[in-house]
């Protein structure tokens, strides 16, 4: 039996391997927008949406770049930014 689990293990580890995706080489494809966001957006609420009846009003604004808090500046434990 501990041997069974030895060797899952031993598999599940190699499944988490180091390769770097496009997402973590960095570059300018990174920071891309969908060309069809909105039309990406408004598809998956129509097919989440059960009753839409009751939303007004509702807008979808141009993407914008954000600056994320970096990893020196984020509290580990509760994973937000520290307040200064």
């Amino acid at each position: 039996m501990k041997l069974l689990l030895l060797i899952g293990l031993l598999l599940l580890a190699g499944c988490a391997g180091g390769r770097d995706g496009p997402e973590t080489q960095g570059g300018a494809g990174v920071n891309v927008f969908p060309e069809k966001y909105r039309e990406e957006i408004l598809a998956y609420q129509r097919s989440y949406l059960n009753d839409p009846t009751g939303i007004r009003s509702a807008a979808i604004s141009q993407p914008a770049p954000t600056a994320m808090p970096s990893v020196a500046d984020t509290d580990v434990s509760t994973a937000r930014p520290r307040m200064s």
